[in-house]
């Protein structure tokens, strides 16, 4: 049952994303969450899916999702219920 529903998200974010259905990309887990940047006081929901190549934010809202590549995550740091991560993009 866990597995289909990994496979459920997998197929969300390639289609989401426009990632090759030959793309090797597999979501190992995802989160509720926010988004915000050191830049904006807005905050965005949606979910947050962890690959072994990427992070990827998914929206809630009709605007762009993100996508950071794990080569480019400097640092990882949990503050006060939140994982704050630090990007060298």
């Amino acid at each position: 049952a866990a597995h289909a529903k990994l496979y459920e998200k997998t197929t969300l974010l390639r289609g989401e994303f426009n990632l090759p259905a030959g793309s090797d990309e597999r979501v190992v887990q995802d989160y509720r969450c926010s988004m915000s940047s050191s830049s904006s006081s807005v905050s965005t929901s949606g979910k947050i899916f962890i690959t072994q190549h990427a992070l990827y934010f998914f929206k809630s809202s009709d605007k762009p999702s993100l996508r950071l590549a794990m080569r480019s995550v400097a640092t990882v740091e949990a503050r006060d219920k939140m994982l704050v991560v630090e990007s060298m993009d």
